[in-house]
């Protein structure tokens, strides 16, 4: 495809990305006074890989209705782009699915194990054998992680229950270091509902049995960087914390986090699909920024499974929302298969901006290109008055230090996976950075 500038402005303007572009950096300077040194890199930051492999999605492979049965979903799974997926894996109709899953597209799962009675006992001898069949029906190369009973504090919550889900955690990973052939798969940390402080501290620390924390995390509506906690905002840093609180030589995982649709049943924590898609991807980023804390997160869920569940990527009739095409062109343009290796050449830059909701990430991938993702961490819509908020955008110059670049491209994969500018020879890049994730992809 070839590029010209009067081509990509017209059109940027038919589809409204045409303010996010400065035509030089002289623009930027005036619009941004009083700018400064957000970042200064030397190009590389994190192999752009990573970040896929930071991302995986819930599948429930094991239900038994009409939605999860039918296997058209498998594909839609695999043009997604992801690797992970976490789920329960017991029984065979968990079996047949994860087969196909690993043997078409490769994909791995997180796999819960779950063997708790009605009165909140355990029974390790189904544990066993759940575990005994996981190794042997879908096979130790098909399972990245293993996980124990899903929010037990929910419903379970009576004398004696740290006791009993600690012994059970005891149990599990004794169970699995004990096994030759499983071994070296990781054992997630029980999850705690609602992320109640308290309930952590009655477990920890659990660092002897785990080899990483576990979080579930839902901002109920609020931008990702925010949840709320005793009736006020917090930022996600705190629950993060509480949770290593478990384990806190470890990291954790973020095992569910995600965004309601609005959809037949309203509620507080509803958005229109375009902000579930921008929420989702700055989810993604804003916890890539936090892996030294988090080793990876699952976006909840792939497809709902009832009328009214709407956290889905897709609907209950496999239609796509705007989220499951961001998330598809996200990992498409990051992508990098392969060993991390040092490139020869490398774009020395400096992110100059004066806005202090910019938040930046730096990639590289393995043939010298590197990658810089921008946002605003500010709220795409008003909650109370159920209205999407327009961000003004925040002007940002990417200054190479007086050296010529071969091209920059830009993307924004909430409207598509394809450029919506190319500029090339160029020694800056003023930008306009919004809500919506902007990626720029430079070329030496």
């Amino acid at each position: 495809m070839t590029f010209t500038r009067r081509g990509i402005l017209k059109t940027a303007a038919a589809t409204g990305l045409a303010g996010l572009f400065m035509p030089s950096a002289a623009r930027a300077g005036e619009d941004g006074a009083g700018a400064c040194v957000l970042s200064s890199v030397d190009c590389h930051g994190a192999h752009a890989d990573a970040l896929v492999e930071f991302i995986s999605v819930q599948a429930q492979v094991n239900r038994g209705n009409p939605v999860w049965d039918r296997p058209q979903w498998r594909p839609l799974l695999g043009a997604l782009g992801v690797r992970y997926i976490r789920g329960n894996l017991a029984g065979k109709r968990a079996r047949d699915h994860m087969l196909a899953l690993n043997a078409q597209y490769g994909i791995r799962a997180c796999a819960l194990v779950t063997s708790v009675r009605r009165d909140g006992s355990f029974d390790f001898d189904k544990a066993a054998a759940i575990v005994d069949f996981m190794r042997d029906e879908i096979g130790p190369g098909a399972i990245r992680a293993f996980e124990g009973p899903n929010e037990y504090t929910k419903n379970h919550k009576s004398d004696g229950w740290a006791g009993r889900l600690r012994d059970y955690q005891e149990f599990l990973f004794r169970r699995i270091r004990n096994d030759p052939s499983l071994k070296t798969i990781p054992l997630l940390a029980p999850t705690i509902w609602q992320r109640k402080l308290e309930d952590y501290r009655a477990i920890a620390p659990l660092g002897r049995f785990c080899d990483h924390g576990n979080l579930h995390l839902y901002s109920g509506g609020r931008r990702p960087s925010l949840f709320a906690s005793e009736g006020k905002d917090e930022s996600v840093d705190r629950a993060i914390d509480d949770a290593r609180g478990v384990a806190p030589d470890r990291r954790i995982c973020v095992s569910e986090t995600g965004f309601r649709t609005a959809g037949i049943r309203p509620t507080a924590w509803d958005l229109p699909p375009e902000v579930v898609a921008k929420y989702t991807l700055r989810n993604i980023t804003g916890m890539f920024l936090r892996r030294r804390d988090v080793a990876w997160m699952n976006i909840y869920t792939l497809m709902d499974y009832s009328a009214g569940s709407d956290y889905g990527l897709l609907d209950t009739d496999l239609t796509p929302r705007p989220v499951y095409f961001a998330l598809r062109n996200l990992i498409r343009i990051v992508a990098d298969p392969g060993p991390a290796i040092q490139a020869d050449e490398r774009i020395a830059f400096r992110l100059l901006a004066g806005s202090p909701a910019l938040r930046s990430l730096a990639l590289h991938k393995r043939d010298g290109r590197s990658l810089l993702l921008l946002w605003c961490d500010a709220d795409s819509y008003d909650r109370r008055a159920r209205n999407p908020v327009r961000i003004a955008p925040q002007p940002a110059t990417v200054d190479f230090g007086g050296r010529r670049i071969g091209s920059l491209r830009l993307y924004m994969p909430t409207r598509s996976g394809m450029p919506v500018e190319e500029r090339s020879g160029i020694t800056s890049a003023g930008l306009q950075v919004t809500d919506d994730l902007l990626i720029a992809e430079m070329t030496p």
